[in-house]
Formats: structure tokens, sequence, C-alpha cells
């Protein structure tokens, strides 16, 4: 009896220390695998650095606009009809007095021929009252109304001192019908725009024949071989652009052309403080709407420093070096001028240990390894 007693707390002994065996290794075999820690580079990059040291620079004074003829104008209808002249087409030259715009107006002037003959019968009507109230101002209106014709500019009127005679042809209508056929034949002149001088017409917008309407643009006349260029500088460089002053204007393909300064606005404007100067141009191939741009020396900035434009932020910033620690920081400076690939700036202390490259992710604090060059 106690030997089967002895079996069984035996059996029961290595049963609970089998079971307490297979949790241990199920915990084992649960548990996450440790992770080794990530090796980090601290490798420091090697910057070229300058130290800043203040000069005097001179600075340009660049800028460029578009080519447009000194004498132009916009060719608009006063009248109404058909445009008639088949000359009128973008590029047709003319001289000066010739006829550039030539609309139908037979309705209209056969109109004003039929008013004329009708203030002709008016005056024929009050002549023999004017030769008996009026005798010695008689042979001026007879020889006015002789001189009248239905198909020529109406004659001036005669002299009216007399006060009686002005409230006779007054009271007669005489004089107001005399200045309505005046502004009809002004009407009637607008039909035709006569070349103020040698030019051509640069556009149109409308063909011979089609219909013209009042108010409406026709196109655009300008004179050839006269041309200027307007363009805008800084106020701070108005004082090198002085009248009378030549310089060389270039195209982005290298031709050049000679400009004079001809003209400079007395007005600045208060967005961009740029002041419009006004070129003109000498040169053949000219040609409006052609692009130029132009350099000039402009004010000396002493004090400062001249450096590529790939060194400065958007922030209108330079990265330079901590002596201390040889971290990066972030310098403000001031832009004083644009010379092309190169800025002038101003505004930071002598020594400072300028980035000569463009760093990729640089940040302040960023630790580095300056390097100045050799001497």
């Amino acid at each position: 009896m106690l030997k089967g007693n002895k079996t069984l707390v035996r059996s029961i002994l290595i049963g609970v220390a089998a079971i307490i065996i297979s949790v241990n290794i199920s915990k084992r075999l649960s548990a996450p695998k440790s992770v080794a820690p990530t090796k980090m580079s601290f490798r420091e990059a090697t910057v070229p650095v300058k130290a800043a040291t203040w000069e005097s620079h001179q600075s340009a004074v660049t800028a460029s606009g578009r080519v447009k003829a000194l004498n132009r104008f916009e060719v608009y209808a006063e009248v109404s009809g058909t445009l008639l002249n088949e000359s009128f087409r973008a590029g047709t030259a003319f001289r000066k007095g010739q006829t550039l715009v030539q609309i139908d107006d037979r309705e209209f002037a056969a109109q004003l021929k039929a008013q004329k003959s009708a203030f002709m019968g008016l005056l024929s009507q009050v002549l023999p009252d004017i030769a008996i109230d009026f005798n010695q101002e008689h042979k001026a209106w007879s020889d006015f109304a002789a001189k009248i014709e239905v198909d020529k500019e109406l004659p001036a009127l005669p002299k009216i001192e007399n006060v009686k005679l002005k409230a006779f042809v007054s009271g007669r209508s005489i004089l107001n019908q005399y200045y309505s056929l005046k502004s009809q034949e002004v009407r009637l002149s607008k039909h035709r725009i006569i070349a103020p001088y040698d030019g051509m017409l640069s556009e149109v917008a409308l063909q011979p024949g089609s219909l013209v309407r009042v108010g409406q643009r026709l196109g655009l006349f300008l004179q050839p071989n006269a041309y200027e260029l307007e363009a805008a500088v800084p106020e701070s460089d108005l004082d090198k652009m002085k009248i009378g002053m030549n310089m060389q204007l270039f195209t982005e393909n290298g031709a050049s052309i000679r400009g004079q300064v001809s003209r400079v606005n007395n007005s600045v404007d208060g967005a961009t403080q740029l002041v419009k100067v006004y070129l003109s141009l000498k040169g053949n191939n000219i040609r409006e709407g052609q692009y130029y741009e132009f350099k000039a020396n402009g004010r000396t900035i002493s004090q400062s420093m001249k450096i590529p434009r790939t060194w400065l932020t958007d922030r209108n910033t330079l990265f330079a070096v901590n002596k201390s620690d040889s971290t990066l920081f972030e310098l403000p400076v001031k832009l004083e001028a644009i010379d092309d690939d190169q800025i002038i700036v101003t505004g930071f202390e002598e020594g400072e240990w300028i980035l000569q490259r463009s760093v990729a992710g640089a940040f302040e604090g960023m630790k580095v390894v300056p390097q100045l060059p050799k001497k």
C-alpha cells in the first residue's frame, strides 16, 4: 500500500514538472526577438568657406523693354459706311497726305449738297431786303452767295459789324443754317483719314469692303525708322541715367543697336520704386515689339561683398559657419544690387566665414568641417 502511494506521488510530481517546463518553453518561443540598435553615422561634411572682406563695388544698371514706334496712332472710325480703299492692308506704306482710310460718303455728300442748295435759296430770298435796308453791306453778301458751290466748302461769312444786320440775318436763320452746314462739312471730311506722316499700317482690324461702324478700331499706323524703348530703373541709380547718354542695347541672340536716353519720367512707381526711362534707338532692321536689354554703370557701394547669386537663400540669408563650434547658422544680409549671376550684399560683419557653395539639406546647427582657401 505504501509503495503504491509513493508511485502516485512521483507521477504527480513528474506531471507538474512537465507542465512547468512546457509553459517556460512556450513563453520563450513566443517572446519577441531583441532588435539590435541602429548604427548612426555622425560623419561631418567638409565645406569650403571664405572670410568676408569689405570692398567697394560698382553696381550695374540693367534694364530691358520692348521697342515701340515713336510716332504711332490707333486708327478709329468716327463715321459709318463701307471701307472702300483696297490699300488698307497690313504692311502697306503711305506717304504723308495720302488717303489712309476712305469710307463710302456718297449718301452723306448728296444730303449735304441738298442742304447747301436750300441755303442758297434762302440767301436769294434775303438779298433784296439787304439791298434795300443795308445797301452798304449788299455787295459783300452778294459776292458771298456767288462763291457758294455745292461741291466745294462754304466760303467764310462776310463780317457783320452792323447790329441791326446781325439781328436781321439771324432772324432769317442765315447764321444757324450756315454753321449747321459747316458742321456737316466737318463730318463729311471724317469719311477720309489722311496719313499725318510717312508710315505704314502695322495692324488692320478689317478688310476692304467691310462695313465700318462708328467708334470701331480700324488698325494701327506707325512711322518706321523712329523708335524708342521704355525701361524701368531703380530710383537709387537714376542719377546715372542722364539725358543724352549713349549706350548699347542687346538682343538675346547678341545683336546690338545704339540707344540714347531721350526722356526720364519724373514720377516713381510706388509699388516697385522704379522710374521709367526712354531711349531713342538708331540702327537697321529695328522692328516694333523687339526685346532689348542694356547695362550701364550704377552707384558705388562701399563696405560690400560681391558673391554668386547661388549662395543666397530664398530668405535673403547666407549660410555661415560659427567659428566656436563649427556649426552652420543663417546670416541675414541686405541685397544692394544684382549683376547677372553676381550679387552685391551688405549688412554683416567683416570676417564671417561664408559658405562658398550650397550644401544639400543644410540647416542651422548642422555640424561641418570648415575649409578655408589655401594661401
